[in-house]
């Protein structure tokens, strides 16, 4: 646990991916895409970018934020013409706007960085992450999760198994009390909120 200031990526909910018609691995996408973002909510990255920042493909990338945008997580504006020979300008990406009271999730930007883990097993713990009840703290079922998240028991609980045996998730205490602890990565921004409370409440920097 930190207290350093470190920035954070908001990440909203992301449920029953079965009907939206998403990817597990477009979670990892949007928090790619999310960290470029700017204060009015937008960004331009190139997709070669966004690629690698999430450690997907390219093609990927295309076809997983096409799928953002008609889940209504992003709306992209296209601007016309060339950059160079060849090359188009890149999309403006805007991301709908956090009103009071709805609920996100703070992910530290680490996590994009950390080669330790496969890039479907960063998935995964992001998705799993909505389940928190602290920032370090998980509660839940393997079944409530699968059928919460709207994907396979197996392509969790194989990334559930990976991320146990290589330390970044404590499961201990899961099969009998539902409880998993994450460590390695620092989820935890209690103690940086606290750090600007006694700095006069200064703004939290977020993507």
């Amino acid at each position: 646990m930190s207290n350093v200031k470190r920035p954070f990526i908001k990440m909203p909910y992301f449920l029953k991916l079965d009907e939206q018609n998403l990817n597990y691995l477009d979670v990892l996408t949007y928090v790619a895409l999310k960290s470029f973002d700017n204060p009015d909510h937008r960004c331009f990255p190139s997709y070669e970018s966004i690629a690698d920042r999430a450690g997907l493909s390219r093609d990927f990338i295309i076809k997983s934020i096409s799928r953002l945008k008609d889940a209504g997580y992003i709306r992209i504006w296209r601007r016309a013409g060339f950059q160079s020979a060849n090359k188009s300008y890149p999309n403006h990406y805007y991301f709908n706007k956090l009103d009071k009271g709805d609920y996100f999730f703070m992910i530290p930007y680490e996590l994009l960085s950390e080669d330790r883990i496969t890039n479907y097993e960063k998935a995964i713990l992001l998705l799993l992450y909505q389940f928190s009840v602290t920032p370090t703290t998980v509660i839940g079922k393997m079944d409530r999760f699968v059928k919460m998240l709207g994907i396979s028991k197996n392509a969790i609980y194989k990334k559930y198994l990976s991320l146990a045996d290589k330390g970044f998730i404590d499961k201990s205490r899961f099969n009998k009390y539902g409880i998993l602890n994450l460590l390695i990565i620092d989820w935890d921004f209690t103690y940086y909120l606290k750090g600007l409370e006694d700095q006069n409440c200064q703004e939290l920097k977020v993507a």
